[in-house]
């Protein structure tokens, strides 16, 4: 009888031997039965969705993994190294590219030209490609308007009429009082 060890290793050696042939096969079958693999795939992830409400009632589970998510982040404070993994991952693009685009903009945004202690990378939501780094409120009036070029230009001569009135005294508020 075997050990869990041994067994462990001997697992391994054989994916090491028969794993690039097993997912080949897969890749195949699943273009042959997409139905068959989107079944798979549907009842796996119902699996595991109830599985975590199961485990997320429980106390003790929620306090153990929120231990050991604490435990890894003193373990592995290192910023760069986060915030490298961070832009390679979200926005295909290297530390030394961020920073090159950074001092390209001076530090400031590229829309208001501010310079903000919560700048961020801006990006397309299609691609996922990043695109230059804004500061928060124009990084998230962009993500309201849903990178929708036709409402921001709705929006922009909604505000030039209403600033018209307000220059011309027309924009009265029904709820102001009258001045008597």
């Amino acid at each position: 009888m075997k050990t869990p060890e041994q067994k462990r290793l001997y697992m391994k050696k054989w994916w090491e031997k028969n794993g690039e042939r097993i997912k080949r096969q897969q890749k195949l079958d699943r273009k042959k039965n997409p139905e068959k693999w989107r079944a798979v795939y549907q009842s796996r992830k119902k699996y595991f969705q109830e599985w975590f409400k199961k485990k997320y009632k429980d106390p003790e589970w929620r306090k153990k993994r929120f231990a050991c998510a604490v435990k890894w982040g003193r373990e592995n404070k290192n910023p760069e190294k986060t915030k490298h993994y961070t832009l390679k991952s979200r926005y295909n693009i290297t530390l030394e590219e961020h920073t090159a685009m950074w001092n390209a903009q001076k530090g400031k945004c590229a829309i208001c030209g501010k310079n903000s202690p919560r700048m961020g990378l801006d990006h397309d939501h299609a691609t996922g490609k990043a695109r230059e780094i804004l500061c928060h409120f124009c990084n998230v009036g962009l993500g309201f308007f849903k990178d929708r070029p036709e409402l921001l230009k709705r929006a922009i001569s909604y505000l030039a009429k209403h600033a018209k009135r307000a220059k011309d005294g027309s924009n009265r508020n029904s709820c102001q009082r009258k001045a008597s």
